[in-house]
């Protein structure tokens, strides 16, 4: 009986033990689902977070598309609200920008910038940005080069500038030559970096995913969108421009500017020439100036002679357009390089045969490069009573000047290339030279590049100077000082 008694008080502790096992397990079972409940409140209040900040931020970008501000024209007060937005705006985002109708070599994409100016308006710009410089994903030094003085290595023998894609620090350079020059023809080009993770944001923005090409540029944007680490990108940004159109100049702007135009059987009279063409002529004229002077071979094509018509008139104001293949030969031009100035393909049959080149030129602009030459330079000893002359019919400011001893022409104290160095200070990416690449000859391998010191281009700005002033010099010669100058 006794032992029955035992047995049983023993199944019942092993019964009540059970329960309470049985209990604790419930408990321990109802703490896990409390943590993962609690845990998966957590991660989804954060994804919700995150939602809810993309979706304003979306929202933002939508209604920011919806009354983006775009380039209208240059001027100088455009600039002043424009270089401050493309240097301290905030890039919201970017994607590729693929020409349907342009066989590009570089790499441009659209970008949305947001700026708040001092009286705190936000207002949205659509931008332009193209690559300065590339990066690789194992090292930041990409390519190989050897920084070169051609003072001291006379036979550096450069064929041309290599990466050509990367097209964003010649603009740079040609818009700040084109302000000192007072030209105002280039939309403002602002250097500044960007990361990886904004520029390449939109991942499968290529479309369509069949084309061949296409998928290999998805692939290549998308390992840089997802690379680990986050890095900067050096690009030059620029003003959207609307309303731009493309012109050829015509076959009589060429004999206009190369005095082939006859009239009266006299090609040097400019007396029955519409006010319409004289216009031109001194913009067609500046852009060869300027083409010379960066080294700009590109605009013997006629799709890079753009302009738009200012709104109200019927005046057609060229740009210039595209500068990214400039400085092609590094700080010097080759003698070949004067065949800039022969003008767009139609203006000629064959180039290798011979071309002609212009010999009319904008007085104004011609005056204001002066400024920038030695009180003794030949042609200011050879041309001064004529230079003081024309001077006087213009409208010209001599403010930033000092005054020389010869009456009627104003010097500057800095010299062409050091002004344009000057202005080149204010840029975020100064001193932009040692961006360009160049391929020392055609054997040399795809990372065996050279590059020059800053101041050889400084310097080579100078000598491109004298050259211009050699030909118009030989154009005085030839068709006499009045009949050359447009004034």
């Amino acid at each position: 009986m006794n032992f029955n008694r035992k047995e049983n008080r023993g199944k019942y502790r092993k019964r009540k033990w059970s329960r309470w096992r049985i209990f604790l397990a419930k408990c321990r079972a109802k703490k896990r689902m409390n943590l993962y409940f609690l845990i998966g409140v957590i991660v989804y209040s954060v994804f919700m977070i995150f939602l809810m900040i993309n979706m304003m931020y979306k929202y933002e970008l939508y209604n920011a598309k919806n009354k983006l501000i775009t380039y209208t024209e240059v001027s100088k007060e455009s600039d002043e609200e424009w270089v401050k937005v493309l240097r301290d705006g905030e890039i919201m985002d970017c994607s590729l920008f693929q020409p349907k109708d342009e066989d590009a070599i570089s790499e441009k994409h659209i970008c949305v910038v947001k700026y708040k100016d001092g009286d705190g308006d936000t207002r949205y710009y659509k931008t332009l940005a193209k690559l300065v410089y590339t990066h690789s994903f194992f090292s930041f030094d990409v390519y190989k080069n050897k920084e070169i003085d051609i003072e001291e290595e006379k036979d550096y023998n450069v064929l041309r500038r290599a990466l050509r894609v990367y097209q964003g620090f010649p603009e740079i350079v040609t818009y700040h030559v084109d302000r000192v020059m007072d030209l105002y023809m280039k939309p403002p080009f602002v250097g500044r970096t960007v990361t990886n993770r904004v520029l390449y944001g939109k991942m499968m923005y290529v479309t369509p995913i069949f084309n061949y090409k296409n998928i290999k540029l998805m692939i290549k944007y998308n390992s840089k969108f997802f690379y680990p680490m986050h890095y900067d990108i050096e690009i030059a940004i620029t003003p959207w421009v609307q309303r731009i159109e493309q012109k050829t100049p015509d076959i009589l702007h060429k004999n206009l500017l190369t005095l082939r135009y006859k009239h009266n059987n006299d090609p040097t009279l400019l007396n029955s020439i519409p006010i319409e063409h004289i216009n031109s002529m001194k913009q067609i004229s500046d852009i060869m100036i300027a083409d010379y002077l960066v080294d700009e071979h590109d605009r013997s094509q006629s799709k890079n002679w753009i302009g738009y018509n200012i709104t109200g008139t019927d005046h057609f104001q060229y740009l210039l357009w595209d500068n990214g293949l400039s400085l092609n030969h590094g700080p010097l031009n080759k003698d070949s390089c004067i065949n800039i100035l022969c003008g767009p393909i139609e203006w000629y049959k064959d180039r290798k045969i011979g071309c002609d080149l212009i010999c009319r030129f904008n007085f104004k602009t011609i005056y204001n490069l002066i400024s920038f030459l030695n009180p003794n330079h030949p042609f200011i000893q050879a041309n001064h009573n004529l230079i003081s002359s024309f001077s006087q019919d213009i409208l010209f400011s001599p403010q930033s000047y000092q005054s020389s001893s010869q009456s009627g022409i104003y010097f500057r104290d800095e010299s062409f290339g050091s002004s344009i160095n000057a202005s080149l200070t204010n840029d975020l990416l100064y001193p932009l030279f040692n961006y360009g690449l160049y391929r020392k000859n055609l054997k040399d391998s795809d990372y065996n590049f050279v590059s020059f010191k800053p101041e050889n281009f400084i310097h080579g700005f100078d000598v491109k100077l004298d050259l211009i002033f050699n030909h118009i010099q030989t154009c005085i010669d030839q068709f006499s000082f009045q009949n050359i100058f447009l004034l």
